[in-house]
């Protein structure tokens, strides 16, 4: 009896974990980090973004390790440079940079 206790809780909890949680976004460029909360930013996986973002939103979706799918389609990338590391780097708009602030 146990032993199916402990078979149904776990699976109980591998459902729970591999729920999926949606989060749509209106975003400014440089802003994605201060509208997610931590948690968000450790448990959303479908992420849909709205507005403007530049490289540091890039950068901050980078860090969301559950995300399984993204819909930047209602969004513009605008450009941004760079001055606040010792290497100043300029990001085009319109491009998905490699690395990203």
């Amino acid at each position: 009896m146990k032993s199916i206790i402990i078979l149904f809780a776990g699976l109980c909890l591998t459902i729970i974990l591999q729920a999926q949680v949606n989060k749509t976004v209106a975003v400014s460029a440089g802003k994605l980090k201060t509208l997610l909360t931590e948690t968000e930013l450790s448990t959303v996986t479908h992420l849909t973004l709205t507005g403007t973002i530049d490289a540091r939103d890039i950068g901050t979706i980078s860090e969301m390790h559950l995300l399984d799918n993204l819909d930047m389609s209602g969004t513009t990338i605008a450009a941004y440079n760079d001055t606040l590391t010792p290497y100043p780097f300029y990001y085009p708009e319109n491009t998905i940079p490699s690395k990203s602030y």
